[in-house]
């Protein structure tokens, strides 16, 4: 089994790549940027646009399973091109059932119709807000603003819902789809153990960072000006208007279906895995 993994320099990507490289598993990794990231003997990296859907065609050729873990747009050009695979474990995002739709749900839309015309043995999995990975910005965007102000302005009081997920299990559940054949045509939801609300998420990664911020509520209008500013001040992570919009929705999910993919109960944040033994699929 030879797999080639699409964005494998960063977050759960990166971790699926050393993980399979520590096991001798022949893989080949792709992203834009190589960072940080050591090849072995059985693992290979090549650094290059993967939305260079032909010449990432090419670096894949010989690998029969593909798992992508990059931007939607990125897979549904490189299946456009036609490559010869027999197996693609492909990672969304539950912004797909988001009721303020904006490009990044119309291109998750776009990939999971290419996904299923293709024929191809596929599963795909739509994460939620993933922690515990280099290079998921999610929780690094929050701590950066916990850094910048002792006060974090939210809308509601931050009361809404937020399921995060562990980087731990999103890739336990991705090996688990390498060596479970039952997973094929399936999407599953990859949610963390229980929901918990915004406030009580910010306060708890301002904590982790060794800071002391506190959630004030802030009305919408004046909140949405706020967040206009932070595409103009420099160090200051960016909102866009979609973002902000989804501040006001809960995003909570069932995490049955995902706990049976991992035989367990998924972690709830800011839990993190107790060993880092991994069930990881046979070499052949």
């Amino acid at each position: 089994m030879a797999v080639g993994i699409i964005g494998a320099s960063r977050g759960v990507g990166r971790l699926l790549f050393e993980s399979l490289k520590e096991n001798n598993i022949e893989v080949t990794g792709v992203s834009r940027d190589k960072r940080d990231v050591i090849s072995s003997e059985r693992s290979r990296y090549v650094e290059m646009d993967a939305s260079h859907s032909l010449k990432l065609k090419k670096a894949l050729d010989s690998h029969e399973t593909i798992i992508h873990c990059s931007h939607p747009v990125i897979l549904s050009e490189f299946l456009s091109s036609g490559p010869e695979i027999k197996r693609l474990i492909a990672i969304g995002s539950t912004r797909l059932f988001s009721m303020f739709e904006d490009q990044k749900a119309r291109d998750l839309r776009s990939m999971a119709e290419k996904i299923w015309r293709s024929k191809i043995n596929a599963t795909l999995i739509h994460p939620t807000l993933t922690y515990g990975a280099s290079g998921s910005n999610n929780v690094e965007r929050i701590v950066k603003f916990c850094s910048l102000s002792p006060f974090i302005p939210f809308p509601k009081g931050g009361n809404t819902l937020i399921q995060p997920v562990s980087a731990s299990d999103l890739l336990q559940g991705l090996l688990t789809c390498l060596k479970d054949d039952e997973t094929i045509g399936r999407t599953i939801v990859a949610a963390g153990g229980r929901s918990l609300n915004y406030k009580t998420f910010i306060e708890a990664c301002a904590s982790s960072a060794g800071k002391k911020t506190k959630v004030i509520f802030f009305p919408s209008p004046p909140m949405k000006i706020l967040a206009g500013f932070t595409r103009l001040i420099p160090g200051i992570p960016s909102i866009d208007p979609s973002e902000l919009e989804r501040l006001f929705e809960n995003k909570d999910f069932s995490s049955s279906e995902f706990g049976k993919l991992l035989g367990r109960e998924p972690l709830t944040f800011p839990e993190t895995p107790k060993s880092s033994k991994l069930n990881l699929p046979k070499q052949s």
